[in-house]
């Protein structure tokens, strides 16, 4: 089998080892829409913390930091609010 992104090889382990998932079919397709969901927004997580630090302060630039920070902020709102 070969395995190359994050989502595809958590998934592959839970399968194997019958652990980590649910055998309910609706708490399933729930666990999977999360783990669907941290694939998705790691990386605007990523690129909000690069344009921050590394590349629109030093070129001056306001519009990567506006774009990604309110994308972060939803992001985070969407976690925050299913952990409430």
């Amino acid at each position: 089998v070969n395995l190359f992104e994050s989502g595809s090889m958590l998934l592959y382990l839970a399968e194997k080892t019958g652990k980590f998932i649910p055998t309910d079919p609706v708490q399933r397709v729930e666990c999977i829409n999360w783990l669907m969901w941290q694939m998705g927004s790691a990386p605007y997580l990523g690129q909000f913390g690069h344009f921050y630090k590394y590349y629109a302060p030093k070129r001056k630039l306001s519009y990567p930091i506006e774009r990604y920070t309110m994308e972060a902020k939803r992001i985070v709102d969407v976690l925050d609010k299913q952990l409430a």
